[in-house]
């Protein structure tokens, strides 16, 4: 992942400490981690804000993921809007 030259990465960090992951490819979000003793401390909020401008410095209007059930609630909430399944989880898109 961290070679490939179509992905951009991001490392969230808390005190020194990797709390997050994302990565995007296109107008695509690939990977949105946080680890589990990081959640629910606006780690997962401040990445996803991260990933969406980076859609819009690109020059991208619409961004995409597929989600996973457990995450599908933190999703709708930040604004996406759910497509149906496919792809191994649950389609989403949001307008940037």
């Amino acid at each position: 992942m961290m070679d490939n030259p179509d992905q951009t990465v991001w490392v969230a960090e808390v005190s020194g400490e990797i709390a997050g992951v994302g990565a995007v490819a296109g107008d695509s979000i690939v990977l949105n981690y946080v680890a589990p003793e990081h959640r629910f401390q606006g780690v997962s909020k401040a990445l996803l804000a991260a990933l969406e401008d980076s859609f819009r410095n690109a020059g991208f209007s619409l961004g995409k993921l597929v989600s996973t059930r457990t995450a599908l609630r933190f999703y709708l909430a930040s604004g996406w809007s759910e497509l149906g399944t496919g792809g191994g989880g649950i389609r989403m898109e949001k307008v940037l």
